[in-house]
């Protein structure tokens, strides 16, 4: 939200529908993963809209069976969209799963680090247009919290960015999100615990500029 309101382009491409997931407000067994998926594309949309992408895509990989996908094709579809969209700056989760350690989250990280380096690749999936070079890679990350280091021990964050004056809308877009409102607890004590801030972690740098050390323990 902050970028597009300085004007750039923001685009998101969303690998599951989540239809294995729970149906909050239902009961088990009383719905089906085809309404749960088509309840949450709806869900998915809403939230697309109120923050304001570009460009969004909703793919079909099965929601929990992403570690077992055919890592040509995935990478393939990845590949796809970072050359329509042209990005300069990639962010996907972080190899842990962005804390929570969820299979869909950790392989979604291996699937798009490994797209971000092909898709500059001209020989890398020619069928799925022309190569582009994305300058840098960012996975989601969280500062270390002591009292708490499994919930939230994300990736170490090196890049903070203010997000105070969108917390409302990004507030709004969650409760869209209305069939996963079991998190709901969980998501505003994280909003809290953020205080206005998103934390990510520069995976890749191809800007040159990234600072160096050759010590590893300062």
């Amino acid at each position: 939200m902050k970028l597009a309101a300085a004007g750039h382009t923001i685009a998101l491409l969303t690998l599951t529908r989540g239809d294995a997931g729970l149906w909050m407000g239902k009961d088990l067994g009383s719905w089906s993963k085809l309404e749960l998926g088509a309840e949450r594309a709806t869900e998915w949309a809403a939230a697309v809209e109120c923050v304001g992408f570009h460009w969004s895509r909703l793919l079909r990989w099965p929601d929990g069976g992403l570690k077992d996908a055919p890592a040509d094709v995935i990478t393939a579809d990845i590949v796809q969209a970072i050359r329509e969209v042209k990005p300069e700056v990639v962010c996907t989760f972080g190899p842990e799963g962005a804390g929570s350690e969820h299979d869909d989250h950790r392989s979604t990280s291996y699937f798009a680090a490994r797209a971000f380096a092909r898709a500059a690749l001209a020989e890398q999936y020619p069928e799925r247009g022309d190569p582009h070079l994305a300058r840098r890679l960012f996975f989601s990350a969280t500062p270390y919290v002591a009292e708490a280091p499994a919930a939230f021990g994300a990736v170490t964050p090196t890049h903070v960015i203010d997000v105070s004056e969108f917390e409302k809308r990004k507030a709004a877009a969650f409760e869209y999100h209305k069939t996963q409102h079991k998190d709901r607890e969980f998501f505003y004590d994280f909003l809290k615990r953020r205080q206005g801030k998103e934390y990510f972690h520069l995976a890749i740098d191809r800007t040159g500029a990234m600072q160096r050390s050759d010590d590893l323990l300062t």
